[in-house]
């Protein structure tokens, strides 16, 4: 199915006076709103643009972005949701289509898109003839959906035995490690002297190796991230602890996510500040009946939260150059001094998917990492992530002249992570 047909197929056609007002108005002043094109050139928005320009031969602007793939099926949603004011049916249909997709997302993912409470999704989808997946019981005897089969089975050539890709063997550079396994795993000689990680949101991105489909209940993703930060401080000792969440999730109600980590945190540190990641751009969509109206205006986030903490473990920096009888670290100079210690930072998220060699549901950037290991780290220093997905935070380490231990569950994520830091090298 081309990018085209799978996204309009989500949404009803033009009505009879929809195509006559968009007709006239193409007729008397051209088109005024560019077509949007992914970077293979696929159609992602205008699709009814471009047709009625070509039927009246108008000139048609275009606008490439750098997207691919799911990422452009992605952007055709946003672009569609956000000049579409649906109706009940519209909305259960647009619900029950991306549900039984092939990589169906969570209802508060979907209730995202709509600009609804996930109730609202729920609703819809309880009056249509949608029917929730089979449910399985995972290793902790709890009940999880089970995984909906590929749609389109691997289908090998006959006679040909394909046996599975060999695991990347990567060369690690000195000082830096990978490891398969639990967070909250920890052995007796394990040290680090700084923190970071951008733990799992718990809003239901698909995670490779996640049974829980990143969509644990709530105090069970606290209790995850306790213990976590428990190890951090008590195994690890690190003087430091820097933790990338979102400000909140949901939007009936809102959970004030950084609320609960600080609260967490101050259990076993003394918080030092908190800081903001502005990850700039801006989104037109707004919550169904409220555009333009102070009925039920959303706030869309463009920013998640740096928490910074302080443990009993902290002590005095190494490899810092003396200066006229001062010490400073070499990866602070005096123009990035003052601009790290702002408690805002503006920095463009990270590009991921398979096109840009890094298949994870949330990667961070590589500046943030250096942001935070440039002000609380030194040259040579140890950097744990416990939540290390593809290996960020180890590729800003490597830069920094720094070593780091990566953690993460899943045996894919910790090959890239491990592929990242040989090619880094």
């Amino acid at each position: 199915m081309d990018l085209v047909n799978e996204i309009t197929q989500l949404f009803r056609v033009l009505s009879r006076d929809e195509e006559a007002s968009l007709r006239t108005s193409i007729q008397r002043f051209g088109i005024l709103v560019p077509v949007i094109l992914d970077a293979d050139g696929a159609l992602i928005d205008g699709h009814h643009r471009r047709r009625i320009g070509l039927e009246l031969d108008r000139p048609i602007p275009e606008v490439r972005v750098q997207l691919r793939g799911d990422d452009a099926v992605a952007a055709a949603r946003d672009l569609n949701l956000a000049r579409r004011h649906l109706d009940k049916a519209e909305r259960a249909g647009y619900a029950v289509q991306r549900m039984t997709s092939e990589r169906p997302p969570s209802k508060s993912q979907v209730a995202k898109e709509l600009g609804v409470d996930e109730k609202t999704v729920r609703n819809d989808l309880a009056r249509s003839d949608y029917s929730e997946p089979e449910r399985v019981k995972g290793k902790d005897g709890k009940s999880y959906p089970a995984k909906r089969p590929n749609k389109t089975p691997k289908v090998e050539p006959a006679g040909l035995l394909v046996e599975e890709p060999p695991m990347f063997e990567a060369e690690l550079p000195a000082g830096f490690r990978v490891l398969c396994r639990d967070a909250r795993d920890h052995f007796p000689d394990e040290r680090a002297d700084l923190a970071f990680t951008s733990p799992p949101y718990n809003v239901g991105r698909d995670y490779h190796d996640d049974i829980s489909g990143d969509a644990l209940p709530h105090a069970e993703w606290l209790d995850l991230l306790e213990w976590t930060v428990k190890v951090l401080v008590d195994g690890w000792q690190v003087g430091r602890l820097v933790i990338n969440v979102p400000f909140g999730v949901d939007r009936n109600p809102y959970r004030f996510i950084a609320g609960d980590v600080v609260e967490l945190l101050e259990r076993f540190a003394d918080v030092e500040g908190l800081g903001i990641w502005d990850k700039g751009g801006i989104s037109n969509r707004t919550s169904c009946g409220s555009w333009r109206s102070p009925s039920a205006p959303m706030l869309r986030d463009r920013a998640e939260a740096l928490i910074v903490a302080r443990t009993a473990h902290v002590r005095e920096p190494d490899g810092l150059v003396e200066v006229d009888g001062r010490r400073y670290s070499p990866l602070l100079g005096p123009d990035r001094f003052p601009i790290l210690t702002q408690n805002v930072w503006q920095i463009t998220p990270a590009r991921q998917g398979p096109q840009y060699g890094i298949d994870h549901p949330a990667v961070f950037p590589v500046e943030l990492a250096e942001n935070v290991i440039r002000l609380w780290g030194w040259p040579g220093c140890h950097v744990v992530d416990p939540f290390a997905g593809t290996g960020t935070t180890g590729v800003a380490a490597l830069r920094l002249g720094c070593t780091a231990t990566l953690i993460d569950q899943s045996e894919k994520y910790c090959q890239l992570a491990r592929r990242r830091l040989e090619e880094a090298k």
